[in-house]
């Protein structure tokens, strides 16, 4: 068995579809058009054939943590590992390992930070040093239980205020990302080519993008309402400056605090319309701040799991950050 670049992607495709059945023919076009020709993939081969894959996704993201160095500075290099595939024939015989190893190499030489992945079994990588850094909540929501509004009579109306309601094209998307968004510690940076990447991500599996009292959501409509990701706004100028007239900056902070309560208590209420008495499903990572606006009820399905797991590959810059943290932004969409 050797170990090298794939070349062909075809070969890489085939073996997806062999290995990920659930993933749609819509998602993989979009992703071998638009994110093979960055990547690194590494396969490996019995003799020509391609019996092992591995993907090697490069980011930018944001190192500025309380607790990392700050003379490494504020963004690195990180490769999420995706697309961790064998062939059925060839399972259980060091195939996957020889793969990691190789990966590990690939991202010392280019100077990234970490590996991240989404583990399918976490048994498979704690061997090879990953471990969890952050949580999922997922949270299934019995809309027909909220009626109009989520938070009473004097919640957010709908009808009142609907021009700041409407789904986004990708220029619209891009302009707010660049103007409002502000990325958390291991967050990918707003670049062009990572806003258009996510954009027809986002579309390839039937997702749209909807600006909701302020804020962004993606959102895939079908036999139940998926809130599969949401931005919030993070800026400086959310309600003024920094403080009030007498410059008292905890007064400001309570403002800022419940005009951002305000907005996500919007987007429920939205939300709660478009479903109609559907289920509503919404994915958040480290805080379940949107699901956390619905009053709890039994009826309900409320779900924490650990999520994404990193190999640090720079010691001195991130065993601080990472050691016992739990709170990294990095998910699935990306």
């Amino acid at each position: 068995m050797r170990v090298e670049y794939v070349k062909n992607t075809e070969d890489a495709r085939r073996l997806w579809e062999m290995v990920f059945i659930e993933d749609s023919k819509e998602y993989l076009d979009f992703y071998f058009s638009n994110v093979t020709d960055r990547n690194k993939v590494l396969g490996a081969y019995e003799e020509d054939e391609l019996i092992g894959m591995l993907h090697l996704n490069p980011y930018q993201v944001c190192l500025n943590h309380e607790d990392a160095n700050p003379e490494e500075g504020t963004s690195g290099l990180v490769y999420y590992v995706v697309a961790v595939a064998t062939h059925p024939g060839y399972r259980r015989k060091g195939v996957m390992r020889r793969l990691l190893d190789e990966a590990e190499k690939v991202a010392l030489e280019d100077g990234a930070k970490a590996l991240v992945l989404l583990p399918e079994d976490e048994r498979y990588y704690r061997p090879f040093g990953y471990s969890f850094v952050s949580e999922q909540f997922n949270t299934t929501v019995e809309s027909g239980l909220y009626g109009e509004y989520v938070g009473g009579a004097n919640a957010y109306n709908v009808d009142a205020d609907t021009a700041d309601d409407h789904e986004l094209e990708y220029k619209e998307f891009r302009d707010w990302m660049k103007k409002h968004y502000t990325p958390g510690w291991f967050e990918p940076e707003a670049s062009d080519g990572y806003l258009n990447q996510l954009y027809q991500e986002i579309a390839s599996e039937g997702g749209r993008i909807y600006m909701v009292c302020g804020n962004l959501v993606a959102l895939y409509d079908g036999e139940y309402l998926e809130v599969r990701k949401h931005w919030l706004r993070r800026d400086a100028d959310t309600v003024g400056s920094d403080a009030d007239d007498d410059g008292n900056s905890s007064a400001q902070d309570g403002k800022t605090r419940a005009l951002e309560f305000g907005r996500l208590l919007g987007m429920a209420t939205w939300l709660i319309g478009l479903a109609d008495g559907r289920k509503l499903v919404i994915h958040e990572v480290n805080e379940g701040k949107l699901a956390g606006v619905f009053p709890y009820s039994k009826r309900n399905v409320y779900d924490r799991r650990p999520y994404m797991m990193v190999k640090w590959l720079d010691g001195d810059s991130m065993s601080g950050a990472g050691a016992g943290c739990t709170m990294m932004g990095f998910d699935e969409t990306v």
